[in-house]
């Protein structure tokens, strides 16, 4: 079994024709065998849940995360997929942004915070599941490419997060929280620039 970040959709009626989409970003154990194979396959996945979803004819998109993380590939794929519409979107974090589920913070969107809920920030594992010639996974070690390819995009999307709460956050602040395994808390995250705010869930709704 392996963990994957996972996206789930549903409408929210705002009266007559008009209505926003929820995306719940959860994380979810699953069979490395049933498991998409890289971050396009996860990007087509969810640009056709998207569009049958009807998400191009929403006013709005809320994305929420309680997530653990998960596989990055599948991270990349949901975020790029929701890049792809041009619709206002807000994003809370109602619980935990871990591990590669900091990569919707690049999202272009306000990020707020419950006051209970936490972000936190590590290196890459280090062991990862490879198929082998008889198409059986195991695990291996990553290799140094991957780690830091892993670890350059963690460092992009705090940075553009950053960007956005008109923080200017170094490459090596993030290195450094990344490296030593860093968690925040919300007052802690908006004071770093990884959040806007911090929201209850019952203001988020309403829009405040």
């Amino acid at each position: 079994m392996a963990t994957e970040v996972k996206m789930t959709l549903a409408n929210l009626k705002r009266g007559g024709e008009a209505f926003a989409v929820k995306a719940s970003i959860t994380s979810i154990d699953k069979p490395i065998e049933h498991m998409q194979r890289d971050c396009r396959e996860y990007y087509e996945r969810y640009r056709k849940y998207t569009r049958q979803s009807g998400v191009a004819d929403a006013s709005e998109i809320q994305v929420y995360i309680n997530s653990q993380g998960g596989r990055v590939d599948s991270a990349i794929g949901i975020t790029t997929a929701l890049c792809m519409y041009k619709k206002p979107m807000r994003i809370l974090i109602d619980g935990s942004c871990c591990s590669a589920a900091t990569l919707l913070l690049e999202l272009p969107a306000p990020v707020y915070i419950t006051p209970s809920s936490r972000i936190y920030l590590h290196s890459p594992m280090r062991m990862r599941y490879k198929r082998d010639k008889d198409g059986v996974f195991r695990m291996v070690q990553t290799e140094k490419y991957g780690m830091r390819l892993v670890t350059g995009y963690m460092v992009e999307a705090v940075r553009i997060r950053g960007k956005q709460t008109k923080h200017r956050i170094r490459k090596k602040t993030i290195r450094e929280w990344i490296r030593n395994g860093t968690w925040f808390t919300a007052e802690e995250a908006v004071a770093a620039g990884l959040c806007d705010g911090i929201m209850s869930r019952t203001d988020f709704e309403r829009g405040d």
